[in-house]
């Protein structure tokens, strides 16, 4: 079974980024435009590792990483902060796998997700 991503990012630049950046090395990605919207994804959906904007128009993203964390479901799946706002990184604290502010350098983004999926490359 391929790893699983979900992207929630309101950008449809940096969404179409990611699905572009990690569709070549077999990641099955799928994408929320919306805190609601990846929680709704997240009811059919476990992914592997999610890669989250905190600072989303509905709601801070937040709501996302409690959702998953309060659910034994996604007991294994990693979350990446991708945002904008440096401030979270402290806040955040243990509740995430990786902290990147924006703007990103998408090899280290690659390197990083593939590095807590245990994604072998080559």
């Amino acid at each position: 079974m391929s790893a699983s991503l979900l992207v929630v990012e309101d950008n449809d630049d940096l969404v179409l980024l990611y699905s572009t950046a990690f569709s070549p090395f077999g990641y099955t990605i799928h994408e929320a435009r919306s805190t609601a919207e990846a929680i709704g994804v997240l009811q059919t959906v476990t992914p592997t590792l999610v890669i989250l904007d905190i600072e989303m128009p509905d709601a801070l993203g937040n709501r996302v990483i409690n959702h998953i964390r309060s659910d034994s479901r996604f007991g294994e799946t990693k979350i990446v902060i991708v945002t904008a706002n440096d401030i979270y990184q402290n806040k955040l604290g243990d509740m995430v796998d990786g902290f990147f502010v924006k703007p990103i350098n998408v090899a280290e983004l690659i390197q990083s997700v593939n590095t807590l999926t245990g994604h072998k490359v080559g």
